[in-house]
């Protein structure tokens, strides 16, 4: 496991956490699939786990921290843990 919390500039990581465009400061991050880049700044182009995060509706956008540095905490959506799990084996 990679021990840094954030990716670096230009890493593509299998799966990103992500926020809603509607997010709120105790807002849940969702996870979602990642095709071929972060949007960090906004655009995500695939749904999260759960589908709370959508692109053809609110969109949303990445979060520059690795998913199993945090899979554990409370920010987590339980929904998109659970499915990455299954998804993963982790």
């Amino acid at each position: 496991m990679n021990t840094k919390l954030q990716y670096a500039e230009g890493e593509v990581p299998p799966y990103a956490l992500c926020e809603p465009s509607f997010a709120g400061p105790m807002g849940r991050w969702c996870i979602r699939p990642v095709k071929d880049r972060l949007w960090l700044g906004g655009g995500v182009d695939t749904p999260s786990l759960c589908g709370r995060v959508d692109p053809t509706k609110f969109g949303g956008w990445d979060l520059n921290v690795r998913v199993e540095m945090h899979l554990e905490g409370k920010h987590i959506c339980p929904k998109c843990r659970e499915a990455y799990r299954q998804l993963t084996g982790k």
